[in-house]
């Protein structure tokens, strides 16, 4: 069977996944973690080898590293999204095998990736990338967990020599601006554009692939209650109305309303 053609953004904007091959963990401890940062922070600010600064490979948005996969809102820079993960994924796994004296592949088959072109989309993303630790029951709450993003953004001023772009490619925010945007989005107080905007069909779909991790919306009617029923919370917290999600995935309104109301989703 041919391999999908990886659909172009727009904007250059794009959130990737990568996961474990069968599930396994990526990262055993809190060196790897350091490493896949360092990896990153080489790639939106890279040197040769006098330490003379060379064009960025990449913008990273946001990011957030958990035991068997990583979610980065990543632009691209000269360099095409592939190219990009190309040189992110041979970096650490190259370590990675060395360091645990193991062989073969470590991410499971190509990334995954959803085109981000609009700002409505964009700060959905930021919100769940950033939320990742909380639903995972990992945290309460975004800023209690390490490794991502999220310490970038909880400052006053821009961290210097951070890994995250200090400006958004939607709209020229100021930093302060950007950071309540970002604050706003990550602890469940939706900035107005996101509680405004209906989502199309089309991006409603991405939503629910992103909460699914590979479900597509339609099988999500077949899978098992409790997992159906925690991918439509998810949608729902995402922004997906209540309506959208009974058309799309085919399961009764009253349904996804007592989901929505037995995971105390709050109203968009």
């Amino acid at each position: 069977m041919p391999r999908k053609i990886r659909e172009r953004s727009s904007s250059g904007i794009y959130h990737v996944m990568l996961r474990g091959i069968d599930r396994n963990d990526i990262f055993v401890d809190e060196q790897d973690c350091l490493k896949f940062e360092k990896i990153l922070k080489g790639c939106v600010a890279p040197t040769d080898t006098t330490g003379k600064p060379l064009p960025a490979v990449c913008y990273i948005y946001a990011y957030c590293l958990m035991s068997n996969h990583v979610h980065l809102l990543i632009g691209e820079s000269g360099n095409t999204i592939g190219e990009v993960m190309k040189r992110i994924g041979i970096s650490y796994v190259s370590y990675f095998n060395m360091r645990h004296n193991r062989l073969g592949p470590l991410f499971q088959g190509r990334f995954r990736s959803e085109p981000v072109n609009d700002s409505r989309y964009y700060f959905t993303l930021l919100r769940y990338i950033h939320e990742n630790p909380v639903a995972a029951g990992i945290c309460k709450k975004p800023g209690d967990y390490r490794w991502s993003s999220w310490h970038e953004y909880d400052r006053p001023k821009p961290l210097p020599g951070g890994i995250c772009s200090t400006s958004t490619p939607f709209s020229p925010l100021k930093w302060k601006e950007l950071r309540q945007q970002v604050l706003e989005s990550a602890t469940l107080a939706s900035p107005p554009a996101v509680e405004r905007y209906r989502m199309t069909d089309e991006q409603a779909k991405q939503v629910v692939s992103i909460a699914s991790a590979n479900a597509s919306i339609e099988t999500i009617k077949s899978l098992p209650r409790g997992l159906r029923n925690t991918i439509i919370a998810k949608a729902l917290s995402l922004g997906v109305s209540m309506r959208q999600l009974a058309r799309l995935t085919v399961i009764d309104y009253k349904t996804i309303q007592r989901i929505k109301i037995s995971y105390n989703i709050r109203k968009y």
